[in-house]
C-alpha cells in the first residue's frame, strides 16, 4: 500500500518535472492531493560553479494538523528522478531532434 502511494505521487511529480524542464525552468512546485493529505514537492536548482545541485523538499500536510509523516516525505524524495539527469536527457533529445 505504501509503495503504491509513493509510486502514484512520484508519477505525478515526474510529469510536472518533465514539463518544467522542457519549458526551460530551473524550479518547480507540485501539489498532489490524496484523501485527507496534501503532498507538496518543491525542487529548485542551487547555483554552484562546480556542481549540479537540486534542492528537493517534500512536505505532507494532513487534516489532523498534529500528524506528521517525515519518513514518507523522505521516501518520496528518495524515489523522485534526479532533476539534472532528467534535464540532461531532455536537452540531448532536443538537440537530436533539432
Amino acid at each position: 500500500m505504501r509503495q503504491e502511494i509513493i509510486s502514484h505521487i512520484v508519477s505525478e511529480v515526474r510529469e510536472q518535472m518533465y514539463q518544467c524542464l522542457f519549458a526551460g525552468m530551473d524550479r518547480m512546485w507540485s501539489e498532489v492531493v490524496m484523501g485527507e493529505a496534501v503532498i507538496n514537492v518543491e525542487i529548485h536548482e542551487v547555483y554552484s560553479h562546480s556542481y549540479e545541485i537540486a534542492d528537493v523538499q517534500c512536505v505532507i500536510t494532513h487534516d489532523a494538523e498534529e500528524h506528521k509523516s517525515p519518513l514518507l516525505e523522505q521516501a518520496i524524495i528518495d524515489a523522485l528522478p534526479d532533476w539534472y539527469e532528467m534535464k540532461h536527457k531532455i536537452m540531448e533529445g532536443s538537440r537530436l531532434s533539432a
